[in-house]
């Protein structure tokens, strides 16, 4: 693949040098919530009382895992950082327009460089998987880091959004619900976790993840105070012709006003207390 990138960018300009670091995510995109993200996540640890070199460890192993996949270039951790990541913290940390922030947050974008010069050497060393680094990690200073709870990032990769949460508060995405989880053997797209990542804590927790496949299902039940049982009345017959099989489990998105609202809650709620609720 580099070679291809290769060939096309001296086709196209030979004057200009040839950057292995961004070519190596041409098909890999950093996320564009890195900033937002990561400066989000700095303001959670601030308000729990972690300072940056406390957070900084935290940072360094979501980055070295979103950049250092199987079949990853190895290339030097700091020169990685600094294509890839420091711009985008640079430039969401000057859009926060927090100058009391600007000098703790310019802290901790550098000793998340030297973090993920030291975490790289460690892989090289050990031959483990990158995850597995962020993993330890999460499980050696859960005491920590299990305080910052968000209902905004997923606080295992710290650059997607969350999507599902624990009940003891903590959230993650689909993405990472596929790597850290364990496949279920008798459904796909379903992974088991014994205890959360980020705080130990000790709960079977189970994540149905959309097949990429599939589009999601939404329901959408209006208000309409007598005529909002019509509605009802057409999901009870769609139940029956289900017979075992629940129609909450076959809905990924349920919206409802008024009494559609009152409906969801009560037969949604209580089975699917993980998911992330809204408005």
């Amino acid at each position: 693949a580099l070679f291809s990138l290769a060939l096309r960018h001296t086709a196209e300009d030979i004057r200009q040098p040839f950057d292995f670091v961004q070519a190596s995510r041409a098909y890999h995109p950093v996320s564009l919530s890195l900033g937002p993200n990561i400066v989000h996540y700095q303001e959670l640890g601030s308000q729990v009382g972690l300072c940056s070199e406390e957070l900084a460890p935290s940072v360094a192993s979501a980055l070295l895992m979103d950049h250092y996949i199987d079949g990853m270039l190895v290339l030097d951790a700091r020169l990685v950082f600094r294509t890839l990541y420091r711009p985008a913290l640079v430039h969401s940390i000057r859009s926060a327009q927090r100058s009391n922030r600007m000098t703790v947050m310019d802290d901790l974008v550098n000793l998340v460089e030297c973090q993920m010069v030291g975490m790289l050497d460690h892989l090289d060393r050990t031959g483990q998987p990158s995850w597995h680094l962020r993993r330890d990690l999460l499980k050696d200073r859960s005491g920590q880091l299990c305080s910052i709870r968000s209902n905004k990032i997923c606080l295992v990769c710290l650059l997607r959004a969350a999507q599902h949460r624990f009940e003891c508060g903590h959230t993650l995405c689909d993405h990472c619900a596929q790597v850290f989880g364990s496949p279920a053997a008798a459904r796909e797209y379903q992974f088991r976790f014994t205890a959360c990542p980020c705080c130990l804590y000790q709960r079977p927790f189970v994540i149905e993840i959309l097949a990429p496949t599939m589009n999601p299902t939404i329901l959408a039940i209006d208000g309409g105070g007598v005529r909002g049982v019509i509605p009802l009345e057409f999901l009870t017959l769609i139940q029956e012709s289900l017979g075992s099989c629940l129609v909450q489990d076959l809905v990924d998105i349920s919206i409802g006003t008024s009494s559609g609202r009152l409906y969801l809650s009560s037969a949604f709620l209580p089975i699917h207390q993980s998911s992330i609720t809204g408005y």
